[in-house]
């Protein structure tokens, strides 16, 4: 595990690949985000007697949530300070952060906390061109399928905690969706598979992590070999001979 802080924000890189940025807001600049929002909220504010945006002050005020003005006045700052952060460490992530609040008292600086991870970084076998040319079969989708396995089993990359699990919800969200479009659910399909839902989820998870490490291996290969796009990759490595 690495650590590196600065004044107002620090990284903290997990072994699992998960990125922790902390950062800290100025309760200046929450105090008037805050203010902006109950502003904007007495402007829309109709109460009976009243037109809208007329009511008096002190009687729009008790009747506003300050949880979510607080939630939208960080909608309106962490942005900013989350980009800004991304920039003094020189991050590149490849997924929306999850933000949580850590420390979010009155009249203090809040404190929170980003979690999001970058691509990782692959290590192909520097001889890879001439052992996937030993891979051959008269069945030319066969023999891609084989180069490519051979190209993920032999090549050097971690895929974060993060994005399998990203991946994996996505794939059970797709199948329900899919399931409910033919009337049926979950828990059904799961008695026709007669499989549990643990298990389900295992196997989405390592069909997410294997595609995962696919995908991030073609990528490598494209790059290597200056490919335009993923198709003319799987051509490279389907006629090299």
């Amino acid at each position: 595990m690495t650590r590196s802080s600065q004044q107002l924000s620090s990284v903290n890189k997990l072994d699992n690949g998960t990125i922790e940025i902390t950062f800290t807001l100025p309760w200046a600049d929450i105090q008037s985000a805050y203010d902006q929002q109950v502003n904007l909220s007495i402007e829309q504010a109709e109460l009976p007697g009243f037109r809208k945006g007329k009511a008096p002050r002190d009687l729009v005020l008790p009747k506003l949530d300050q949880n979510t003005l607080y939630q939208k006045a960080l909608e309106q700052l962490v942005p900013k300070a989350y980009s800004e952060s991304l920039d003094k460490h020189q991050l590149k992530p490849i997924l929306h952060p999850h933000v949580k609040t850590t420390k979010g008292k009155v009249d203090e600086d809040w404190e929170l906390v980003a979690t999001t991870c970058e691509a990782p970084d692959i290590t192909l076998p520097p001889d890879y061109r001439s052992e996937i040319k030993k891979i051959t079969s008269v069945d030319k989708k066969k023999q891609l399928t084989a180069r490519v396995d051979y190209l993920r089993t032999h090549a050097s990359l971690k895929i974060p905690h993060l994005l399998i699990e990203e991946e994996t919800n996505h794939r059970l969200g797709h199948l329900a969706e899919n399931l409910s479009q033919l009337g049926l659910d979950i828990p059904r399909y799961l008695q026709s598979k007669k499989i549990s839902v643990e298990n389900l989820r295992a196997q989405t998870v390592s069909q997410a992590k294997m595609d995962l490490e696919i995908e991030f291996t073609l990528e490598r290969v494209r790059t290597l070999e200056n490919l335009p796009d993923r198709q003319k990759t799987l051509d490279f490595l389907s006629q090299l001979d």
